[in-house]
């Protein structure tokens, strides 16, 4: 089964370093080449414009689900293909989710951080049991795996967990991660509390 609706959790901030955006960029490019639909906060600012730009310009669909208080900002990306009006952050995590084959995070802030490591524990809970991966561009996941491997240290999280997602720097490796994603993976894995 190949997944071909990825979401992409990612920054909406217009002060970052271009390799950010170019990471942005590329991905995008690579989403459109390859029949990806995007999938994403549906916002034209920061990376997320860059990745919705771009993977529109190179054949992506596009699906924006935005929350009405942003939307009424005029920060929306008005060129999707589907732009989804949700009432709050809650739903639209729950519409990305719903749409979404695959979930990719690259950098961003709290909001990402969120968006992301919520669905990594639905994966851990069996409730999703879709590819994820983290687009690690210039190391800027490093302490937050480092934060990872201390808590593995402590006992909190089950070294097991790291089979859950993949960290990498490199987009064709996201892709083929995706590609080949084991379905059967996470329903095997048995979880002991």
């Amino acid at each position: 089964m190949i997944s071909r609706a990825m979401c992409v959790f990612c920054s909406s901030s217009n002060r970052l370093s271009d390799i950010y955006y170019d990471m942005g960029v590329n991905l995008g490019k690579e989403l459109g080449e390859r029949g990806y639909t995007l999938v994403w906060g549906g916002s034209n600012v920061g990376i997320m414009g860059r990745i919705a730009q771009s993977a529109k310009n190179h054949g992506s669909k596009l699906i924006g689900i935005i929350p009405q208080a942003i939307y009424d900002k005029g920060l929306a990306f008005l060129d999707a293909d589907e732009i989804v009006i949700t009432t709050d952050l809650r739903e639209r995590k729950a519409k990305m989710e719903e749409k979404s084959d695959s979930f990719v995070a690259l950098p961003g802030g709290f909001g990402t951080l969120e968006e992301i490591i919520e669905i990594v524990t639905l994966n851990q809970l069996k409730l999703v049991n879709k590819p994820i991966a983290f687009l690690n561009t210039d190391g800027y996941f490093d302490k937050l795996f480092d934060f990872v491997s201390h808590s593995i240290s402590q006992n909190f999280v089950k070294e097991s967990m790291d089979s859950l997602f993949l960290v990498t720097e490199d987009i064709n490796e996201i892709f083929d991660y995706i590609e080949n994603f084991d379905y059967s993976a996470i329903k095997r894995r048995e979880t002991k509390w």
